[in-house]
């Protein structure tokens, strides 16, 4: 049996009121119109609601399936593309 690893560097940030910090996050990277994407289930929750607030100017992808599938991600990427988004969360 071989062994894989992949890393890829990157920062997790998680705690009591993180999310007021995503904003600034997405101006440190230069993030101006993120794709948000989620699923439904998600989309229409208290959560969302509290973290599509720090997000002004995003745009909501939410026709993710639990597992996703091909389509979904060509679908996304339409979405991206159309409304020029420049990151994705």
């Amino acid at each position: 049996m071989s062994l894989t690893t992949f890393c890829f560097p990157t920062t997790i940030r998680f705690g009591v009121g993180v999310i007021s910090h995503l904003a600034e996050e997405l101006a440190r990277l230069r993030i101006r119109r993120p794709l948000i994407v989620t699923d439904s289930g998600l989309a229409g929750s208290a959560l969302f609601a509290r973290v599509a607030q720090h997000m002004p100017g995003g745009q909501i992808f939410s026709r993710v399936e639990p597992n996703p599938t091909e389509g979904n991600v060509l679908e996304g990427m339409e979405q991206y593309r159309q409304h020029r988004c420049d990151g994705i969360v």
